[in-house]
């Protein structure tokens, strides 16, 4: 893991906060600062209802915050477009949600390398791609299924696998390992620990101790601050 003094993070906040609700009751974030460094594995902890999602929702562009800045590779996310912002979520950002939505008439390998029809480009083309993240998953041997023959724990696999696709500089994965077995959701963190250390950024909404454990460090957020800032690995 680089040292933040080698080099300057790949996505910070700077006080930032977001309120929902017409009349401003609900404060999900409270001048939250932080910072994300190229390399890192980071976990965000907390209960539920403490702002982890939405962090990583502002993180990714797919909310924009009340008050203060989201900065990604340096570029403030507030100066760019719509479509900018779904070009840097498509070339530079991976994203697993909790809730997985895959195309249920297509086969898996299909739903892994389908950012190329978003992109443009003929989807055939990635099919030794997505079925060499298939395996990584555990999952070759199922490349031909249809997504609706899934479980939901296969199916939280091939969204891992569709969001490393890629190859994003930063992936930002929300209780990646909601639905898993003990044995499947360390398959998945332990990937995500690769990904970390062969030069990827990873950053983790989990309630799970034990998938926190394999981060670099860990946010701990209570009631949309951020409470508790600490190293989970050594070195």
């Amino acid at each position: 893991m680089p040292s933040p003094c080698d080099t300057l993070p790949i996505v910070e906040t700077i006080g930032v906060t977001r309120i929902f609700g017409t009349d401003g009751t609900v404060t999900a974030l409270d001048d939250v600062s932080i910072s994300v460094y190229p390399g890192e594995f980071v976990a965000i902890q907390g209960p539920s209802g403490c702002g982890k999602s939405t962090l990583l929702h502002l993180l990714g562009g797919l909310d924009t915050p009340t008050a203060g800045t989201i900065r990604f590779a340096g570029v403030d996310l507030a100066t760019l477009t719509d479509n900018e912002r779904t070009r840097l979520r498509l070339r530079s950002i991976g994203i697993v949600l909790p809730i997985v939505e895959l195309v249920p008439t297509l086969t898996i390998w299909e739903n892994v390398a389908i950012s190329l029809l978003l992109d443009g480009r003929a989807m055939a083309d990635g099919r030794a791609r997505a079925t060499e993240l298939l395996d990584s998953v555990k999952l070759s041997h199922r490349t031909h299924t249809v997504a609706s023959r899934l479980s939901t724990g296969e199916a939280q696999r091939v969204a891992v696998a569709r969001a490393l696709y890629n190859d994003p500089k930063c992936v930002l994965a929300d209780e990646p390992t909601s639905f898993l077995d003990s044995v499947r959701s360390d398959e998945i963190v332990d990937l995500l620990r690769t990904l970390a250390s062969d030069g990827h950024t990873i950053v983790m909404a989990t309630h799970d101790a034990r998938a926190a454990a394999f981060a670099d460090r860990s946010i701990r957020l209570l009631d949309g601050r951020v409470v508790e800032l600490h190293a989970v690995r050594d070195g």
